[in-house]
């Protein structure tokens, strides 16, 4: 982030070059499903140093011991914040958003006193040895006996949801640039412009409408960022078809604009399965489950009696239903399916057995957002599950 703060000051090109490179490494090889970074809690660097708070190797990235630090993926979205300023790129702005809504959120509990400072993608409960600032349970604060004295996650949690505003919107001559939806109003002069003033209507992420009402009058140039995910994405002006909305692109509308102007954009918000590269070894003939920018979790809680989350996998057709629950979890969407159970069975005493082929069961299957994870006491939890194809 302060190299790109250089960069914008000095236009130095080979220090762009190096932080391009650098953000395509992380980006392509070294970042978890829900923005996080950073996998190892000890470790050794390819140049066989010790390493602590670590990026590991190229595709490593393993669930229950992912460190995911807080305060890191907050860094990363600070970074690519500062890249998408620089260059006008929207894939950066996916990744603000990315962490936003995952891997940030998830470090701080519902009640707004808890806080995770690392942030594994699976969890066997109890059953799990603590490393380095893991915790079975949410600590309740930095000064708790048997918490450790944190300084820097849960007030850097706080100091970046307090200030999002400022990272969802950019100007330039004549141009606003949306790059985060969410219910508000933008007010603020734009060069060659003059006063600007934008109102957001929308229940965003847990609904892909979002109106903007126009509440001043001028000639500028909106741009809507169009989400890499977003394939069926449209826009809308005044109820008459606008431009193309082309997945991980800006839409660009650029008009004389009156009060009341209005423009719809709509987001496909069907639930989709994620896999991963296939050098990703953890993660082989396995996925996960997002909504929109939203990750989504299995949860011990929302399982039948005896049923293990290492039991549950997802058929490739499976079909979601999206559900919003005002009463859990401080109102959430869930996701609802039938997904097949292979029953584990006994694996006392052993390693390694002779493949047991167990009669598959269907049950029912809810998931929660990745964000609202750990709320309920010491939990099971996965991100990732079997593909059964």
């Amino acid at each position: 982030a302060g190299a790109a703060d250089v960069y914008a000051e000095t236009g130095e090109k080979e220090l762009f070059d190096a932080l391009e490179r650098l953000w395509k490494d992380v980006v392509e090889r070294k970042m978890y499903v829900n923005g996080g970074i950073a996998a190892l809690h000890h470790g050794v660097s390819i140049r066989r140093d010790p390493v602590h708070e670590a990026f590991g190797r190229a595709y490593e990235l393993p669930h229950r011991t992912a460190y995911n630090e807080t305060c890191a993926n907050i860094a990363h979205a600070m970074w690519s914040w500062r890249m998408l300023g620089i260059t006008g790129d929207p894939k950066y702005a996916g990744v603000v958003e990315l962490v936003f809504y995952n891997t940030l959120l998830s470090a701080w509990g519902l009640d707004g006193k808890t806080y995770c400072y690392t942030n594994p993608l699976r969890r066997y409960g109890k059953e799990d040895p603590l490393l380095s600032n893991d915790s079975w349970e949410r600590w309740p604060s930095t000064t708790t006996p048997g918490a450790p004295y944190c300084y820097c996650c849960p007030p850097n949690v706080a100091r970046t949801v307090a200030g999002s505003a400022a990272w969802a919107y950019h100007v330039s001559d004549k141009s606003v640039w949306i790059n985060l939806y969410g219910s508000n109003t933008f007010d603020s002069p734009v060069p060659g412009a003059g006063r600007v003033k934008l109102t957001q209507n929308t229940d965003y992420p847990w609904d892909g409408r979002i109106q903007i009402i126009a509440g001043s009058a001028g000639e500028f140039t909106l741009n809507l960022r169009i989400p890499a995910w977003a394939e069926g994405a449209a826009v809308r002006v005044n109820g008459q078809a606008g431009p193309a909305a082309k997945p991980g692109a800006y839409a660009a509308i650029t008009r004389a604009w009156k009060p009341g102007d209005s423009v719809e954009l709509t987001l496909p918000m069907e639930a989709r399965l994620v896999e991963a590269h296939p050098k990703a070894e953890e993660l082989r003939n396995q996925v996960a489950v997002m909504r929109g920018p939203v990750l989504y979790a299995l949860e011990s809680p929302d399982l039948p009696p005896g049923v293990r989350i290492s039991e549950v996998a997802l058929p490739s057709t499976i079909k979601f239903t999206p559900r919003h629950d005002a009463k859990l979890l401080g109102g959430v969407t869930v996701l609802e399916g039938e997904a097949i159970r292979f029953p584990e069975g006994d694996w006392s005493g052993l390693l390694y057995r002779t493949l047991v082929r167990p009669a598959p069961e269907s049950i029912k299957l809810r998931l929660i957002p990745y964000y609202a994870w750990n709320n309920r006491g010491i939990p099971y939890m996965t991100v990732w599950m079997p593909l059964a194809r």
